[in-house]
């Protein structure tokens, strides 16, 4: 799948006028990492080899993992069938190459700029096969990856913790299996393969699957004075508050709350009214245990902020997973 993907992007690169491309190797070691490939590029009569990774799809939620890879391998690419249009802008901010199998091209190092926007992509490749994706399956996983010690309790156990069907586990289960994210150890015991490609695939479907099938209601505070500290038992904040709480680099221009309480019983405790374009959003709360005290747990939190376009959330968001996601996978 890499070699196609691989070949099939150079072969893109080739036909833009001026510009030479060529596979130097694959699978070499770098700096004691392996690399997915080596490609020299030729413009100008200017030579840039660069050191790639190869991916089938890059999503917002995987980028603060590539630019620890960046730091070490410079100069490097990335390499995709698809790049969602949210990723390509990250990427750009952070003067990260890429190139994917549509012909969508940046590139900045030394004298070689490049910018492409060929108005096609190849999403279609990036749909996720897999019914554990869905909302109640997404409402396990979240379970998991904030809980890993859960993988090997009880279904029950899960079930309940999630607000799903004990069936809607071991359907789960046996998807999360399939596509080896989890593997069986024995019997009765199951371990975590790749719980960092876990976590990436859950928070692009959680932001596209679950959060929008959510009840939600917009608001706003007529007296604009809200204490972030007063909050009702069962109620949690997300998103930029979250993290305001948790960095020193944001300051929230909006709010999100998860509330398993109704939504008039929230709005009537910060005096707050229905407005459609407000800036706080309730939420309903899918989980039901909470382990934080104000916030909702790290993981949200990221997934929250990585759904923004506003660039400061975004470098906060990528704060959040290095002191506080990272650790955790």
């Amino acid at each position: 799948m890499k070699e196609k993907i691989l070949s099939e992007a150079v072969e893109k690169l080739n036909k833009v006028e001026r510009l030479s491309c060529r596979i130097l190797g694959k699978k070499i070691s770098i700096r004691k990492q392996i690399v997915d490939a080596q490609i020299q590029l030729m413009m100008a009569g200017h030579r840039r080899v660069f050191n790639v990774a190869v991916k089938s799809k890059i999503v917002p939620a995987q980028i603060p993992a590539f630019k620890s890879q960046v730091k070490n391998l410079e100069p490097f690419m990335l390499i995709a069938d698809y790049i969602t249009t949210p990723a390509k802008e990250i990427l750009r901010n952070h003067n990260i190459s890429y190139l994917d199998t549509a012909g969508n091209t940046f590139l900045q190092n030394d004298h070689i700029y490049i910018h492409i926007e060929t108005g096609k992509t190849n999403r279609k490749k990036l749909a996720v096969d897999n019914r554990a994706f869905n909302k109640a399956g997404l409402k396990v996983i979240y379970q998991l990856l904030i809980n890993p010690e859960t993988l090997n309790l009880p279904y029950r156990f899960i079930g309940d913790q999630a607000m799903v069907a004990i069936d809607t586990v071991g359907r789960v289960m046996q998807e999360l299996l399939r596509e080896k994210y989890v593997v069986q150890i024995t019997e009765r015991k199951y371990q975590f393969s790749d719980r960092t490609r876990l976590f990436q695939d859950w928070v692009t479907a959680f932001n596209k699957t679950l959060r929008p099938k959510l009840k939600q209601s917009r608001c706003k505070s007529p007296e604009n004075q809200i204490d972030l500290g007063d909050l009702p038992e069962g109620t949690y904040w997300g998103g930029a508050v979250a993290a305001e709480m948790l960095t020193d680099h944001l300051i929230a221009n909006d709010m999100i709350i998860y509330t398993d309480l109704s939504f008039h019983t929230v709005m009537k405790h910060f005096n707050m009214i229905p407005d459609p374009t407000g800036s706080i959003t309730i939420i309903e709360k899918f989980w039901k245990k909470n382990v934080e005290d104000k916030t909702v747990n790290h993981m949200l939190i990221y997934a929250d902020l990585i759904n923004e376009k506003d660039h400061r959330y975004l470098e906060t968001a990528d704060k959040i997973y290095t002191n506080y996601v990272r650790d955790q996978l």
